[in-house]
């Protein structure tokens, strides 16, 4: 028997057990948000970006408790919440703060993940064989990042990241109509994916001639019938203009990084030490606390704009993955790749 087959129950017992560990923590600081929206989802899911036209549209406060924030987040990340959030109704009808209320909006990115466990562990199975789907199951249920993301912090990552993965999957397992339906909502619960949706939908150039037209076609019907579907009732309530303008406000945050681990909080940091190096020395300089650096601050201080710089850099990366990925031939190349 292999190794991954011994540690597969132990390793998926003891991911279970962490993850009962970290859903009643509080997560991070942006966890109240959600609970903010989960509660006015909860009573109408179509009014939460504001209802009617105006210019610019009205961008609705949504209150509960002492907390009062907007959302920028897509339809489908709002309906979950506001799915938790009746059924939290019934068991506290006055939507108490409350760790059942924690564990709750936590719930739908942990059932994320063991969705993609269980496709591992069957469809995969029957692809890559027992022991290499056993593998990849682990080394996704017991990854650090997953579960600090996900269960322990309360980000949304899981729910919008396990359908892009799924996306993919599915477009090299022969279902474009199923990747386009996937795809769409991993884009509706949380705009990233938009990065990849163009890698993804380069993986149809990897069929045959004959067959390219047809998928494509199924691609784009999946894609665009689930869209509407979703985006459908806020069209229908008059809050279009109210939803474009609450989204869009995600591409216009005056951040270099938002304590982010990549390579944009490097130059964060090498700024932040450089700029009181002379004033506090280098001991203090490199030791500081570092607080997040607006792009309108770089940009004051005479360098190109890093959004502009992000967006050809990420612009290129994309047409060369899809360039590259007409000759993937198999869904490990096509997820090394799409990553």
């Amino acid at each position: 028997m292999s190794v991954a087959r011994r540690l597969l129950i132990p390793g998926l017992v003891v991911g279970a057990v962490l993850r009962a560990a970290a859903l009643p923590l509080p997560g991070m600081e942006d966890f109240t948000s959600w609970k903010v929206w989960s509660y006015a989802a909860a009573h109408d899911p179509t009014s939460v970006y504001g209802v009617g036209g105006g210019s610019p549209p009205e961008r609705r406060i949504l209150r509960w408790r002492d907390a009062a924030v907007t959302t920028d987040y897509p339809p489908l990340a709002l309906d979950e919440l506001g799915a938790v959030g009746r059924l939290y109704r019934a068991v506290s009808p006055t939507y108490e703060d409350s760790t059942l209320l924690t564990v709750g909006l936590k719930l739908p990115g942990l059932l994320a993940e063991i969705a993609l466990v269980t496709v591992l562990l069957t469809w995969g199975r029957r692809v890559f064989g027992r022991d290499l789907a056993g593998a990849a199951a682990l080394m996704f249920w017991l990854n650090p990042a997953i579960l600090l993301d996900g269960t322990a912090l309360g980000f949304l990552d899981p729910e919008m990241a396990v359908p892009a993965v799924m996306s993919l999957m599915a477009m090299f397992g022969d279902a474009p109509g199923l990747a386009g339906i996937l795809l769409s909502a991993a884009i509706l619960t949380k705009p990233h994916p938009i990065f990849v949706a163009p890698v993804i939908a380069a993986a149809l150039l990897t069929r045959p001639a004959a067959s390219w037209l047809r998928g494509a076609v199924r691609f784009l019907a999946g894609a665009g019938l689930t869209s509407l579907a979703i985006v459908g009732p806020v069209i229908v309530r008059g809050a279009w203009p109210n939803l474009v303008q609450a989204v869009g406000r995600l591409a216009t945050h005056d951040m270099v990084s938002a304590q982010a681990a990549n390579v944009w909080w490097l130059f964060t940091y090498v700024l932040r030490v450089l700029d009181v190096w002379t004033e506090w020395g280098p001991g203090p300089a490199i030791a500081q606390r570092l607080r997040i650096l607006a792009i309108s601050r770089v940009i004051a201080l005479g360098y190109p704009n890093p959004r502009v710089v992000g967006l050809i850099l990420v612009g290129l990366a994309i047409l060369l993955a899809m360039w590259r990925m007409r000759r993937a031939r198999s869904l490990a190349e096509g997820a090394a790749l799409t990553g």
